[in-house]
């Protein structure tokens, strides 16, 4: 350990640095990824088109009829029994499909989408996949923490915990499942920090993390997450005051972690790839001809090790995998970035699963 670089951050309320949102779409994923890691976008992005039925409401026109002297008095007829055995049959027959489509949609766990009760929090949510509810060996799960700057969470335009969800983390799966043997879900788990469902996802990925918020309850059960095993990884924040924020609540979980800069011989940096060339991986901003977001000039790639020297905690500093999984199947997204963030995190979900 002495041979590493420690990163220092002190703790205390800092300044909260604002995010921008961007708008809440839904959209497909449409990435496939070759045999060298690299992205390719299969064709453009389209919208699933929903037909909407109408019902026609018919209205019954009354006949009158002058008056006259001579009444003429209606003569009820009833149908034949054979007419109106049919007939209830068909009503039957009627019912009972009824029955059966509201029993299938009332299904626990099966709503329309798997996570529709948290598309309003999401910044990006995407249609379920056929196979969305399949089980598999290993699931991409994403922690829905509170954050200070949107009173722990925000709806209809989105939250931090919600940046670049879902549709990023699809996009990273299929490229997981498209480089490895990995038996990986093709959607995502959401995980509330205050449910004990924590313990069993040993995958974690948090994004926006620099002003979370945490309570003494949530950091001891994120304590327990880590002494149990499980692997957390951070990414998209940025500028010193987000550190500290981070480092805030890392400190509150373990009050004396400290973070390191990643060697070039690190395990995790060679479990599938060898990464031994790294660099900035920029948000979709980089279209523009920006790199920099939010103030976060320098790139940096950390850890929090434990006693045994097993990273427990990826940090991607100043930088933005979630928007290059997230847009690499548009063209104006640069290749070498979208490659790059695919290949860090293949290496780093294997090196989870064998560490």
């Amino acid at each position: 350990m002495e041979d590493r670089i420690v990163v220092g951050a002190p703790v205390g309320v800092l300044q909260e640095v604002r995010h921008g949102q961007r708008g809440n779409t839904r959209q497909q994923s449409n990435i496939d990824i070759a045999e060298n890691g690299s992205p390719v976008a299969k064709h453009n992005l389209q919208s699933n088109g929903r037909i909407g039925l109408a019902a026609k409401h018919g209205r019954h026109q009354k006949q009158t009829t002058q008056e006259a002297s001579t009444h003429f008095i209606p003569v009820y007829r009833a149908p034949p029994k054979r007419v109106q055995s049919e007939t209830m049959q068909m009503y039957r027959g009627i019912a009972a499909a009824l029955l059966a489509v509201l029993l299938l949609s009332a299904q626990p766990g099966r709503p329309e989408r798997r996570w529709a009760m948290y598309e309003r929090e999401m910044q990006n949510p995407a249609d379920d996949p056929p196979d969305a509810w399949d089980e598999t060996e290993f699931a991409f799960a994403r922690l829905r923490y509170r954050s200070g700057r949107d009173g722990g969470f925000r709806f209809r335009s989105g939250s931090r915990w919600g940046i670049d969800a879902n549709k990023s983390d699809r996009q990273f799966l299929a490229g997981l499942r498209r480089l490895t043997r990995v038996n990986a879900r093709s959607v995502e788990q959401i995980i509330d920090i205050d449910s004990d469902e924590i313990f069993n996802w040993p995958w974690l990925y948090a994004v926006g993390i620099g002003d979370w918020k945490l309570t003494a309850g949530q950091a001891l059960r994120m304590r327990q997450y880590f002494d149990r095993g499980g692997f957390f990884v951070v990414d998209d924040f940025h500028n010193e005051h987000e550190w500290a924020s981070f480092m805030a609540g890392m400190h509150q979980i373990y009050p004396d972690c400290e973070a390191v800069e990643l060697r070039d011989n690190d395990t995790i940096l060679h479990t599938v790839f060898d990464l031994n060339e790294r660099f900035r991986v920029p948000g979709l901003n980089v279209v523009h001809g920006d790199q920099i977001e939010r103030g976060g000039i320098e790139p940096h790639f950390r850890a929090i090790l434990d006693d045994k020297g097993r990273v427990i905690v990826g940090i991607f500093f100043n930088m933005d995998l979630g928007d290059a999984w997230e847009w690499a199947d548009i063209p104006e997204y640069p290749e070498k970035y979208a490659s790059l963030a695919f290949r860090l995190g293949v290496n780093y979900v294997i090196y989870s699963m064998t560490h």
